[in-house]
């Protein structure tokens, strides 16, 4: 186990539950190889930095991280790439999570997960952590193309197209009860993100000449657009998860191919660049803190870089605190 993680380095993701308690996934492989051996790992921590649980398994290059964990009331979610969901809970037990063939209606405390396997337009499923068990969400309007809950709300957002004409505008649907925003055809939706009654799309352009821009929405006070400025340029964000939303409703944006990222007030009206002690590979939003990952570009214990491992900031990136095995 330990061996696997002193190859690594620094994990490859990380999430952080409301209470602190840390769940690091650790994927080491050879160097600037994409065959051979390979090895995965997690581990738990506690609020006060103390190894909880862990787990290790071997495999190959191809393997990769065979799923992703999402922190959820009463622990950690384990959504993974192939088989079944399983919670883990903060004393480091596993627990079964059962799914349902029935459509459910979003509540406060569940979260979005995968989506089904058997086409492009399937709907996306949210966590009931109340009941361990995961079931898919109503289409509001349309074929869904893309869903998100706000945990603190249990509202949905749904991104819509109609995927039986080409060249359909997408729109944005939810069930909070607000105005549903239709997008011209040119334009459309490439990440959405939701927390805290603040809901945010990073839409991008298939006319030469568009910028890129954010659409927010805010409760109270419909929706507002963010346009890429010098300041914060938004061309070229985070392909995997450009925007997430903190627990508040604050807005993290990423540009970390640039080694760039924002925290926007949850109306959308500023929008601050965040200053990192050493360079991060990734940053997220994790309840109402941001988490950053340092890391080298290969998994070799002698390749490191400066400040190699996590980090964690509660005050929207003013000030970061390293996080070391065992201690806080």
């Amino acid at each position: 186990m330990q061996d696997v993680i002193d190859v690594a380095g620094a994990p490859q993701e990380a999430a952080r539950g409301a209470d602190g308690s840390l769940l690091l996934s650790f994927f080491a492989g050879g160097r600037d190889d994409d065959e051979g051996p390979a090895a995965y790992a997690w581990r738990l921590y506690s609020p006060q930095g103390k190894r909880v649980a862990d787990h290790a398994e071997h495999g190959d290059m191809e393997m990769g991280l065979p799923g992703h964990f999402r922190a959820t009331a009463g622990g950690f979610l384990f959504d993974p790439l192939n088989g079944k969901r399983w919670l883990l809970d903060a004393a480091g037990e596993k627990h079964p999570v059962t799914t349902q063939k029935a459509l459910r209606e979003t509540r406060p405390g569940d979260v979005a997960v995968g989506r089904g396997s058997s086409g492009y337009a399937q709907p996306k499923y949210a966590f009931r952590p109340s009941s361990r068990s995961v079931a898919p969400v109503p289409e509001l309007e349309g074929d869904i193309v893309d869903m998100t809950v706000d945990p603190e709300r249990g509202t949905t957002w749904e991104v819509e197209q109609d995927q039986e004409r080409a060249a359909a505008p997408a729109r944005i649907a939810t069930s909070a009860g607000a105005e549903n925003l239709q997008l011209s055809e040119q334009y459309y939706v490439n990440g959405i993100a939701a927390g805290g009654g603040t809901f945010v799309a990073y839409v991008g352009s298939e006319r030469k000449g568009e910028k890129p821009a954010l659409r927010l929405h805010r409760d109270g006070a419909g929706w507002r657009e963010v346009p890429s400025t010098p300041s914060m340029p938004l061309k070229g964000l985070d392909g995997d998860s450009p925007v997430e939303v903190l627990s508040d409703g604050r807005v993290l944006v990423k540009a970390l191919g640039k080694g760039q990222f924002w925290v926007g007030s949850p109306d959308g009206s500023r929008f601050t660049r965040v200053a990192t002690p050493v360079g991060f590979t990734s940053v997220s939003a994790q309840g109402k803190a941001l988490v950053g990952i340092a890391d080298s570009t290969t998994s070799d214990v002698v390749e490191r870089v400066k400040g190699e491992g996590v980090w964690v900031s509660t005050d929207g990136g003013g000030s970061w605190s390293r996080f070391r095995d065992g201690k806080l």
